[in-house]
Order: structure tokens, then sequence, then C-alpha cells
């Protein structure tokens, strides 16, 4: 596309946005929850029109908070119900939609005869509450042990509020085919407004059981039986909010072959496979050519990611041309690129007039880094009237504009038991972005355990030695790390703090995303006088290594001090003279810097003896003199070695960024072997034993066993809709979760 072809792009897709915009508003507004699947802490996350990005780790709670989504509308979109962490206390989930103006009238125009009745905000709720233990019945999966109440509110532009609510009997983990056939009926509530009001617009823990509370209160004290209106109107509202709900599900191939020895990789099964491929392209089947997707904004989003392809469909068959090769026939769809078909699917899903929640997980398979790109700038940043819910592991999706966005999702370890969060990136953490620095800070999203070091060349050498100790082949035996030990380096990132001064905001984002974090500071950075070079806040996790002399740079001194190898000695001058020319008075700072401690050795020497002589009655007075005479010379021969040690640390300090890294990667293994400080901080980097009953942070990897005797094995984690919730005694790093209302949409950083 040039230049004015783009620009006349950009205007044509304002305009649009501008008209959609002035017509729509966003769908779901918000979700509360507690106490399902692994969701130990009450959250409520607050989405904003348009696309919001959900991002963490594998089994931290992303497909479970789509997955409570679902369970807020009726029974047709669930097979299952979803696991209670606590079976003790009541589960909750609550969703709050508003209506878009011109979303399509109740069909059952009856039930609402007026415009004015028609809903304006719909309230939906699932709860789930334990009757009583009833294990003898419960092990041969025959207990009716919960009580599930599906709740909806209707409130109209008038302000009349319409509530229904449905008990159901049903069991742990059961089908959602058991409620149907346990069903106690369905009535109208009364409700106060401000009850509805407070649920709404705060959504607090308390909040929602008193709204419980009123509910069942009502619903078992009330004369009038279950009708048959009730239902059909609680249905009628559920089917109607269902129009505008769809949600992309993550195993959509429609490659029936996924391997080259697949039975049906032969010649006979080709035109199987290709009739076979079109029947599995759900989307696209039901999509192209329909009368309910807008052709208009789908064919301005189609021209930024899927030209120049073009998707016709005839007969049940889908073919794929590209209309920038004239002389190439159409292909069968099983042919085509897969990022081509998920951008295809996408703007179909995002152009669908019906559509105003959508919830699809990662969006960018088999995309280019430049499409993803284009998708995330050019349709995700520019949709309107709608809420889209977006999963993704990818940082190319995230920009400084969806940071906004976005939330972070993690885990922990609460008594044993896997707990998950989310939490939404603070307001002004785009802030922080400086131009050079955006990628960092989005990157930053992503990790869940981070070793935050002052500056660059920190970076580098620690960077250098955790690739060593991964890659074990140049460490000798009693050095080597274990297994755990190296899963735990590789899953944490390091990340530049630019100076101890500077840190302040970026842990504090960190603590609110409840990301794992350890720091390593120079001396200079401790508070006061310590003896210890550790340091844990037990409210916080934030674990801190300090060096006990000096800096980062101080540990090449520790290897001038302690190495005998010439060739490592040559590489540290490698460094140290780039663009130094060789009569330049810091060139040779190495080798005066050996010298001066070579005759300091012997300075020492020749003192000790002298003094061991005098002990036994051997000096004389010219030998008192020599002494002062030796320690004046010791005394300025320190101050060159002082003197050397600076110019050495300092040289070093600005040329790590610009050297080879084989060179950093020599010395860095020479750290490992020969400095005890860096010994120290390998030692460090071990999770440490947590009392029982503390929360803390699991990452996304096994945690390593640092000493042997340190931990027992982990159990394996998932968060398939039927399981139970998951228990596991790895332990790890300390956690600061709190239990207050997960409602980051307010937080900031100052």
């Amino acid at each position: 596309m040039n230049v004015l072809e783009n620009a006349h792009f950009i205007e044509n897709i304002e305009q649009y946005k501008f008209s959609v915009g002035k017509d729509f508003q966003a769908m779901i507004r918000s979700i509360a929850m507690h106490n399902f699947v692994h969701f130990h802490e009450e959250q409520r996350l607050v989405f904003e029109e348009g696309a919001n990005f959900v991002i963490g780790g594998n089994s931290t709670g992303k497909t479970a908070l789509f997955e409570l989504i679902r369970r807020c509308y009726s029974n047709k979109k669930n097979t299952t119900t979803s696991s209670v962490l606590n079976e003790n206390e009541l589960a909750y989930a609550l969703c709050h939609f508003e209506i878009p103006e011109h979303y399509p009238s109740i069909e059952k125009l009856e039930l609402f005869p007026s415009k004015e009745e028609q809903p304006e905000e719909i309230l939906t709720c699932i709860f789930i509450k334990r009757q009583g233990s009833q294990p003898e019945n419960r092990a041969k999966g025959q207990a009716n042990d919960y009580d599930c109440y599906k709740v909806i509110c209707s409130i109209s532009s008038t302000g009349s509020i319409q509530t229904f609510a449905q008990k159901f009997i049903g069991s742990y983990g059961c089908y959602t085919k058991q409620l149907d056939n346990n069903t106690k009926g369905c009535k109208r509530i009364s409700l106060d407004k401000s009850a509805i009001e407070d649920v709404k617009d705060h959504g607090t823990k308390q909040n929602i059981h008193d709204f419980y509370k009123v509910i069942t209160t009502d619903f078992e004290s009330s004369t009038t039986g279950s009708s048959d209106l009730a239902v059909t109107i609680m249905n009628a509202l559920y089917d109607w909010l269902e129009k505008g709900y769809v949600g992309i599900l993550p195993m959509r191939s429609i490659g029936p072959l996924q391997w080259t020895n697949s039975d049906l990789n032969q010649h006979d099964s080709r035109d199987k496979n290709y009739d076979d491929a079109d029947r599995r392209a759900e989307i696209l089947l039901n999509l192209l050519n329909n009368d309910l997707v807008d052709k208009t904004q789908e064919k301005v989003f189609h021209d930024q990611i899927v030209h120049p392809y073009e998707f016709t469909k005839h007969n049940g068959k889908i073919e794929v041309s590209n209309t920038e090769r004239k002389d190439l026939s159409p292909k069968r769809l099983l042919k085509t690129p897969e990022g081509i078909l998920e951008g295809k699917q996408l703007t179909l899903i995002v152009a669908h007039k019906e559509f105003s929640t959508i919830t699809i997980e990662e969006p960018d398979r088999g995309m280019h880094p430049h499409m993803i790109k284009k998708m995330r700038d050019l349709i995700l940043r520019r949709i309107t009237g709608k809420t889209v819910l977006i999963i993704t592991h990818n940082p190319s999706l995230i920009d400084k504009w969806a940071m906004s966005r976005t939330f972070v999702s993690s885990k922990s370890i609460l008594n044993e038991t896997i707990c998950h969060s989310i939490c939404k990136v603070p307001l002004g953490y785009d802030k922080l972005c400086k131009t050079e620095q955006i990628q960092e800070m989005i990157n930053l999203l992503f990790s869940s355990r981070i070793l935050f070091v002052e500056g660059k060349t920190d970076k580098i050498v620690v960077e250098a030695l955790f690739r060593l100790l991964i890659n074990d082949d140049k460490i000798y035996g009693d050095k080597r790390i274990s297994m755990k030990q190296k899963h735990f380096l590789l899953a944490t990132d390091v990340r530049e703090l630019s100076g101890s001064g500077n840190s302040r905001k970026k842990k504090k984002f960190c603590k609110k995303m409840k990301k794992e974090i350890y720091i390593l500071f120079d001396s200079d950075a401790k508070e006061g006088t310590r003896v210890d070079n550790e340091d844990e806040d037990d409210s916080t996790g934030e674990c801190t290594f300090y060096w006990k002399n000096g800096d980062l740079e101080q540990r090449f001194i520790d290897i001038l001090d302690n190495c005998q190898e010439g060739s490592v000695i040559n590489v540290v001058n490698k460094i140290l003279r780039m663009d130094l020319q060789v009569g330049d008075e810091k060139y040779n700072s190495i080798d005066n810097y050996l010298q001066y401690r070579k005759q300091l050795k012997d300075l020492e020497e020749r003192i000790s003896a002298i003094t061991c002589e005098s002990l036994e009655g051997k000096c004389n007075t010219s030998s008192s003199v020599e002494i002062e005479k030796l320690n004046k010379d010791k005394n300025e021969v320190q101050k060159k070695i002082k003197h050397s040690k600076d110019v050495i640390k300092n040289r070093l300090k600005k040329k790590i960024p610009d050297s080879d890294s084989e060179d950093i990667e020599i010395i860095a293994n020479e750290m490992i072997h020969k400095s005890k400080e860096v010994e120290e901080f390998i030692a460090f980097l071990q999770v440490k034993t947590s009392k029982k009953g503390e929360k803390r942070k699991l990452s996304e990897t096994e945690i390593p066993k640092f000493d042997t005797s340190f931990m027992q094995p982990s159990q394996s984690i998932d968060i398939e809709e039927q399981n139970t919730s998951c228990s596991s005694s790895t332990d790890d790093a300390t956690d600061s979760h709190t239990g207050q209302t997960q409602e980051l949409n307010t937080m900031s950083i100052d």
C-alpha cells in the first residue's frame, strides 16, 4: 500500500469508526467472580469498549475467565459446570452487560411490548453453595450436594427492574443436563434498586454475598410457586442476550492431517482431506456471504491483513485465490496459510452486526510479526461498538495503546492449593515507557519471575551467567546446578532497573501485578550497615541480594585476583582496551594492577618476616626504620591498586555492552569458578521454604530444588472445566496476596 492509499484508508476507517461508535455501546462491561475454578480471591474486572487483552503463563486462569463468562449465559453455551475451589464457601460469577441502542429487539414482544420496557442493562449471575457433606454418596458420584442459582436481572431505560431466579440441585462437577433434570423452579424476585446498583457499580464480595442472601431468601419464602411465565421470560432474556455473544475456541485447526505419518497422507485421500477441511471450517462456512456480516466494514479490515487472498464459497466448498496472480487458479481451503485463515475469521467475526461480546484465544496463530502488528493497529485498535476479549501469549500483540486495557493473570499457592488471580495493568504504567524502552516494558508484562539488576552491564553479565549454568558443558562438576535449578533460571527474566534510585515505580508495578521479584543491588544500595548480603520482605515476597563488596564490576577484579589463566586475562584486557591507543594511560591498567598486586604481596611478606624477627629479638633499630619505609611503600602501592581498580571497573562498565558475547561468557565462566560472591549469588537464587499456610508465588515452570532436601515433587496442573481444585506441594517464593477486591482499573502508579 502506498502513502496515498494508506492515507485514504485511515480517512475512511476513521469515518466508519465514528459512525459505528455513535450508534453502539460495548456489550459486556464487567465480571465479578470468586471461588470458581482456582479464583481464591474476589475479582472484579472492568472492560473497555473495543479490544481488551488477557496475558499470563499457561494454567493461570485466562481460559477459566472465558469459561465463567460463558457460565453467565444460559446452559446452552456449556455442557459441564465449573469446579469450586472451596466447597464450604459460596462461589459466584456475575456479569454486567450494557445493551447497544440498536441491538435486535426481543422476539417475544408481548413480554416487553414497548421500547421503554426493553432492557437497557442486564445482570446475569450464577451462584453455587454447598448444602452439606454426603461423602458416602459423593464417592459414588450420586450426591446432590449443592444448590445452584441462575439469576438474570433486566433494567429498562425507565428504571423498571425485572429479576428472575432459577434454582437447581446438582452434584459437584456435574453435567448441565443433570441440572436441567433437577430444577426446583423459576420465580420472579423482588429486589431493591440499591442492591442492584451496589452489585453493578462496585461488585465487592460483600455486595454480592448480600445480593445472594436477598435472592435465596425471597426465592425460598415466596408463597408464589414456580410459574411458566417466569421461565418463559427468563429464557427469552437469555436467548436474546446470547445473540450478541460468540466465543472463538483455541483448538480450531481445519487440517485433518497432523503429521506426515498420517494414514490420510495418501493420494487417494486427497479429495476427502480437502472436503473434510471445508467441513471443519465452521466460522468461514457460516459467515462467508452471511447478511449479518457488515460487508463494508469487513472489506476494510480484509484489505489490511487478508489481501491479496480472496475467499469464495460454493456448494459447501471454499476456494482461495490470489488476486495478484491472475495466472493461478483458485486453490482449496486446505492449502491456505494458517495466518491468512485466522485473519479472515477475525475480520468476519468483528464485522458481524450482532456480535457485541467476543472472546477469542490466540488470534495471531500462524501470523508473521508484521501481520500481527497490522491486525493490532489497523483492526483491534479500531473496534467500536463491541467488547472483544483476547487471550494471547505474544508480546507483539501488545503496544503502548493496549497497556491500559490489558489484564495479567498469575497463579500462587495457598495451603498447598493452586490459586489464580487476574489484575489489570495499573494506570500510569504506560507513562514509564520511554520511547526506547517500550518493548522492554511490554516484555515485563509477560514475565512471571523477574530478577531486577541495576544497569545494562549487570544484565549482560547475569544473563551470561545463566546461559552457562543452563548449558553447563563448560562448568566443572561441583559448580553445576540441578535440572530444577535450570528450570528456575529459564523461567526468570533479567530486567534493568536503570540504577537502584529509579527502581521504585517498576517494583511497585510488579508487586501490583503479583510478580515474583528478585533484586540484585550494589553494596552502596544497602540502608545502613548490614552483615547479611540477603534481604527478604515477607510482606511482598521481594528478595534482594547485595554484593558485599562493591558492585558487579568488582567481580572482574575477583577474576584478576584469583585467575591463573592467561587467556582469561587477555579477554578482560581485550574489552578494557577497546578504542584505546597503545600509548593511552589506561591501556596497561590491568597489567599495572597485576604488577602492583605482586609488589604488595612482596612488601607484605618482607614486613611479616621482619616483624617475626623482631618478636624473636633478632632485630635492631635499623629494622624498625626499614619496616616504616616498607609500610610507606605499601601505602603507596595500595593507592595505585585502588586507582587501577577504579579505572578497570569504569572502563569495563562502559565497554561490556559493546563486547562480543563469547568474550563475556569466558569471563562469566571464570566468575562462576573463581568469585566467592558469584557463588553466593547463585546460592541466593533458590526458593526459600515457607511456613505452612503462607501464600507463595508459583511460576509457570516447576520450581527448582537448589537444595536437594528442599522440596517435594509437584503435581500436574490443569484447569479443564470439570476438574477439581488442584493441590501441589511445590514450594516457591513468598507472594503478597491481600484478599482485596481486584478492581484494578482504578489502580495507579504514583
